[in-house]
């Protein structure tokens, strides 16, 4: 799942953003079944493109995605969040961060996190994917490039979504 606000607990929020459900800040894409499912999984694999005070917060405005919760009564919760500045577990049904990418350090994503993170003691660099997996991520998995949509905006994001279309269409 990919949230628009995260606690550090796991407890996310897809709905809106603001305090007034009839009168938000943001309406958000919706939950889309995502508090169906949430209760009653375990290790929730999340991913977030860009780290910020926006995204990580100390409590979400509404919840759609339960993370660990006291009103859980089956699952564990989320196991696992990526974003563009590390990766991240849920220790001790908290959010602890366990890798940074490369040039990248825990202060700097403390400094974009709404919460204080918990770090584990061996915390290091993510290691850079191999040949294979980057192979495997371009050619097999993703060969449209769609991933590539998160990170663009304006023109040219219009155009690589004219290409995938222009792509599929063929096939």
């Amino acid at each position: 799942f990919r949230p628009a606000q995260i606690d550090a607990c796991g407890n996310f929020n897809n709905i809106a953003f603001g305090q007034d459900y009839h009168h938000p800040r943001m309406r958000l894409p919706g939950s889309g079944g995502i508090p169906d499912v949430t209760p009653i999984l375990s290790d929730i694999c999340l991913y977030v493109p860009r780290h910020s005070r926006v995204t990580f917060v100390e409590k979400v405005d509404f919840i759609s995605g339960m993370g660990y919760h006291p009103a859980r009564k089956y699952g564990k919760g989320p196991g696992f969040l990526v974003s563009d500045l590390g990766q991240f577990d849920f220790a001790n049904e908290r959010m602890r961060l366990v890798s940074h990418h490369p040039g990248v350090t825990v202060e700097r994503i403390q400094a974009r996190t709404g919460f204080t993170l918990e770090v584990a003691p061996d915390v290091h660099d993510t290691p850079l994917p191999t040949e294979e997996e980057l192979y495997l991520l371009r050619e097999e998995i993703d060969p449209l490039g769609i991933r590539n949509l998160e990170s663009m905006s304006g023109s040219p994001r219009r155009e690589l979504l004219q290409t995938i279309i222009a792509q599929e269409s063929q096939t």
